[in-house]
Parts: structure tokens; C-alpha cells; sequence
């Protein structure tokens, strides 16, 4: 089992419907992050409640299922853009338009569940197998990610619950910045400040990867 979801404030713009699906909606989008440039987002959006959206950019809260961009994606966007200006990709499950002048300078929620593939004692590695219902495709598609848990007040009297490697877990934290990324180039991983996190049970293998925490690099 694994998914990926996050819940951000987008800054969203260009829609455009693709060839005979006058309901479903892509956007191009920005997601603030701390440390570096916005993540660009190619999204899906299926139009349930026949909403207008016009040409300028416009701030919304989002949820959205999400998977790192792949370029193999990109006649699936319609886009204007560059093949390789994007870093994800996702389907809008969750869209409510925000009052002007909203402040999109907040980091992205994000919510991983899958098996860890590598761990160490203040980080670990899941490399999420993603199903976007609004992208056609056949690629694999993944949201590798790195949960980092920050030295903080509330592990003073107890060990970092840091999941072990070929455990099922699931955690919720801030996406914070990245590894890899260039200026044409989606990121190799996705970091995560880990809020949250829940053990699910274990796996009884790992498929082996290229990608590593950055502590074991």
C-alpha cells in the first residue's frame, strides 16, 4: 500500500480543458516552499460543480493526489510551458478559490504512506507508488520523499519515532525543499518535516532503488 496527498495553498493559472472534456481543467501551479523556488505543479482538476476560472492567477486551497513529473508526462498537460519546467503532477481532488490578496507563502502539507526503504536515526526514505485517476499514462509513477524528524522540546524525555526500514508507515509533515532539482529538471527526492506518523505494520521486502536519504549519501 502507498499514496500521496498533499494540501496546499496553490497559486493556479492558464486553465484549459483538454480535447473533448469540457469538465476537466488543467492548471499550471506554484507551491511555496521555504527554502528554494516554487515547486511548478501540472494538476488535473475534474469541474464537478461547473465552476468558471478566467485567465488570471488566483490563489486556492487545494488537496490533490501528487507524483514527481516525469517528461514521459507532458502531452498529457497541454501546457505552454517547457517540458522540463515542471517538478510534480496531480489530480485536484479538493479546490476552494481563496479571497484576493491571500498570502501563498506557506509550505505544502504532505501526507506519505508506503514501505520505508532506508532509515537512520533522524530521518527515513519511502519512495511512493502514485495512481493519478485524471492522468493518462503508463508510466510508474512515485513521490520519492525523505521524512526528517528535527531535533525539537517534544523528543526531550523519549527516542525520535523514526520508522525502521521495511516498515508500513504512514507520516504527515511539511514539504520543505528538495534534492536534485535544477532548473530543467524535476527533483531527484522531496523532503518532509515530519508532524505526524503512524506504524502500519511491516513488509516483507524492499524493492531495491537509486534513491537514498541524504544522510546515507
Amino acid at each position: 500500500m502507498s499514496s500521496v496527498t498533499i494540501a496546499a495553498i496553490a497559486v493556479l493559472e492558464s486553465p484549459r480543458s483538454p480535447p473533448d472534456k469540457p469538465k476537466s481543467y488543467i492548471f499550471d501551479g506554484q507551491l511555496w516552499l521555504d527554502s528554494e523556488r516554487p515547486l511548478v505543479a501540472g494538476f488535473r482538476y475534474f469541474n464537478t460543480n461547473n465552476d468558471t476560472f478566467g485567465e488570471a492567477p488566483i490563489c486556492c486551497m487545494i488537496v490533490a493526489n501528487i507524483a514527481r513529473y516525469s517528461e514521459k508526462l507532458f502531452p498529457a498537460l497541454y501546457s505552454l510551458l517547457d517540458k522540463g519546467d515542471y517538478d510534480i503532477i496531480g489530480d485536484i481532488v479538493y479546490l476552494i478559490p481563496l479571497p484576493d490578496g491571500t498570502d501563498p507563502r506557506h509550505a505544502p502539507y504532505v501526507h506519505v504512506a508506503g514501505t520505508v526503504e532506508h532509515s537512520n536515526g533522524s530521518e527515513c526514505f519511502i519512495n511512493s507508488s502514485a495512481h493519478l485517476i485524471g492522468i493518462e499514462t503508463s508510466e510508474n509513477l512515485s513521490f520519492p520523499v525523505t521524512g526528517y524528524f528535527p531535533d525539537s522540546p517534544r523528543y526531550k524525555h523519549g527516542k525520535k519515532p523514526v520508522p525502521r526500514e521495511r516498515t508500513i508507515t504512514a507520516f504527515g509533515g511539511w514539504l520543505t525543499g528538495t534534492t536534485g532539482r535544477s532548473e530543467h529538471m524535476a527533483p531527484e527526492t522531496f523532503r518532509a518535516q515530519v508532524e505526524s506518523v503512524a506504524f502500519l505494520g511491516h513488509s516483507a521486502q524492499v524493492v531495491p532503488h537509486p534513491f537514498q536519504t541524504e544522510s546515507s549519501m
